[in-house]
């Protein structure tokens, strides 16, 4: 059956080789009060291959986060004052209670997975991958595949039964989904080839000069890239200055050798390059918020 809304035909029923599964509601209930389920789950979830006159309106939102993830095709997606195309290898999470519209291009309509999930993390998620004015996260060809391999995992895994033991596993898988989207394709050089290379080959020469003093201007000239424009790659990426990210290196090569050695504090020291075992406690002391030894005291203990 088709409709007619705003000069759109919109479909009531399902596309050929569509997948779909709704988690009955007196299920959901059952599950979702286990305390390792509760924090983040999955309410519906579904592909929609080749999704010709795919439209859904809700004026009052949905109580779930709606991912789409489009892999082929694109779509039109309205939020807000928010009005944007999704198109192959990109996906967005729309926000629980946001009135929305999404339907499919009319002539190259889109293939979309979609998951609707919720719990107190969903907001969480949320926030740390979407960013308000940037609604579209794009994902490299390399990625693509490792994410719909994923969700086929998750949907099969949804075909065996609903039970305790599978649900606690579905929804754990959930996490390990979003996560991927933050450490795999939210980071910009994971949709970049190019920064994506400047970036490992920039930690790979930090690891293998773990023991030697680094400049920004020695990073750069490495690298034949501007101070500036490593600056912005790197932090965008990481988190950090390049420098920064270096000490962090240290520090976390000192907590290994404080962890599995005997050697002494000057020892570590030197072995990262650090001349004044004084100043690497401070400077250890300020990134772990514990000296050297008070470090190593409390993990023997």
């Amino acid at each position: 059956m088709y409709t007619i809304y705003m000069n759109r035909i919109k479909i009531e029923q399902g596309f050929k080789s569509e997948k779909l599964i709704v988690i009955p509601k007196p299920i959901l209930e059952k599950v979702t009060i286990h305390p390792l389920i509760k924090p983040l789950f999955i309410t519906d979830i579904g592909y929609f291959p080749e999704a010709r006159h795919h439209y859904r309106e809700r004026k009052e939102g949905s109580n779930q986060y709606i991912l789409l993830f489009c892999v082929y095709g694109k779509g039109k997606i309205v939020y807000d004052t928010m009005d944007f195309t999704l198109e192959k290898n990109q996906l967005t999470i729309i926000k629980a209670n946001r009135n929305h519209v999404y339907y499919a291009d009319e002539c190259d309509p889109w293939s979309i997975y979609w998951i609707h999930f919720n719990g107190n993390l969903s907001i969480e998620y949320y926030n740390y991958i979407m960013k308000e004015n940037e609604p579209v996260i794009t994902v490299s060809p390399l990625k693509h595949s490792n994410l719909v391999k994923q969700f086929e995992q998750i949907y099969h895994l949804h075909e065996k039964g609903y039970s305790i033991n599978n649900m606690i596993y579905i929804n754990k898988l959930l996490g390990v989904f979003l996560t991927s989207i933050i450490h795999d394709v939210k980071n910009n050089y994971g949709n970049n080839c190019d920064d994506c290379g400047f970036i490992n080959q920039c930690i790979e020469y930090m690891n293998k000069n773990i023991d030697k003093k680094i400049t920004l201007e020695g990073l750069s000239n490495h690298l034949f890239l501007s101070k500036n424009y490593l600056i912005h790659v790197f932090k965008e990426s990481t988190g950090y200055s390049p420098i920064d990210y270096f000490i962090h290196l240290k520090m976390q090569k000192a907590c290994q050798l404080l962890d599995t050695t005997n050697k002494s504090i000057k020892e570590i020291s030197k072995i990262l390059g650090y001349k004044d075992p004084y100043y690497f406690s401070r400077v250890f002391k300020n990134n772990i918020s514990l000296s050297p030894n008070n470090y190593r005291n409390i993990k023997k203990g």
